[in-house]
């Protein structure tokens, strides 16, 4: 089914921005996956787990215009009483099939039907090992929502360096612009996340969104019953994207052109 990318059009004022590739700390990564990892290593790194994950978006999405290369695959794995799903989404043609962006999500009361779910961790113990996972104890911006649990967002600049939320306010005028969810497409070609409507025209985000983590987690009675990490770089997904729509954009204004042109060779049946 083929996925559009409508969305990015809005970005191809953007063609001509530089990619700026993400450099996160040193070994930070999603059960191995990093960020720049090339396609086939990342899907067979997550393939080789034990238990492995099964990719499950068995029909290939295409991106409309550029052919059949895939830029998104999701992937899971299922124990009795809970369910793990990743999506990892790599920059499409022209630039080099390499991971921009890995979502997990762990759902541990999603088939225990109520029953208790020894795989869960303790809000603790999640909370100290994403401290050590992250290498910091401190995010960017904490939120907390009654209905939705926690949000945690940690923003790497290009150079790595770990941004407090009063230095990522001091070097970027419009923050949310690094922090908010990147889009995300169903099978249909629907965005179905928040859209960043950037226009990439703030020359400091490239360098100052280099790496970003998101994480959401919901509790019950101190222990985690679902969590999510989004894991991306922003400024080098949406680069890579509206370098794909330029480039759509050039294919179809030279298909005009030639469609234009047989019609200006034929003459009218008067």
């Amino acid at each position: 089914m083929k996925r559009s990318l409508a969305f990015v059009f809005c970005l191809a004022v953007a063609a001509n921005v530089e990619s700026a590739s993400a450099q996160p700390p040193q070994g930070l990564d999603i059960l191995g996956v990093q960020l720049g990892m090339p396609r086939e290593t990342a899907v067979h790194l997550l393939q080789s787990r034990n238990p492995p994950y099964s990719i499950t978006n068995t029909n290939a999405p295409t991106i409309e215009g550029l052919g059949s290369s895939v830029w998104h695959v999701s992937l899971a794995n299922q124990t009795a009483l809970t369910v793990d799903t990743i999506d990892l989404d790599f920059a499409p043609p022209p630039t080099a099939s390499t991971v921009l962006r890995v979502f997990r999500n762990v759902c541990y009361s999603c088939n225990s039907s109520g029953k208790t779910n020894p795989e869960a961790p303790s809000v603790d113990n999640f909370v100290r090992g994403l401290a050590e996972k992250l290498k910091t104890p401190t995010p960017t911006v904490v939120e907390s929502h009654s209905n939705l649990g926690e949000h945690r967002v940690y923003v790497w600049t290009s150079t790595g360096e770990f941004l407090s939320s009063v230095e990522l306010n001091r070097r970027l005028p419009k923050p949310y612009r690094c922090i908010n969810r990147p889009p995300r497409l169903d099978d249909s070609g629907t965005n179905v996340g928040v859209n960043f409507n950037l226009q990439l025209d703030d020359k400091s985000f490239g360098d100052t969104c280099g790496t970003v983590v998101m994480v959401d987690w919901s509790q019950e009675n101190g222990i985690i019953t679902k969590f999510d990490m989004d894991f991306s770089d922003v400024a080098g997904l949406m680069s890579a994207f509206s370098k794909s729509a330029a480039l759509i954009n050039a294919k179809n204004a030279n298909r005009n052109r030639q469609e234009l042109k047989r019609a200006n060779q034929n003459g009218p049946a008067l």
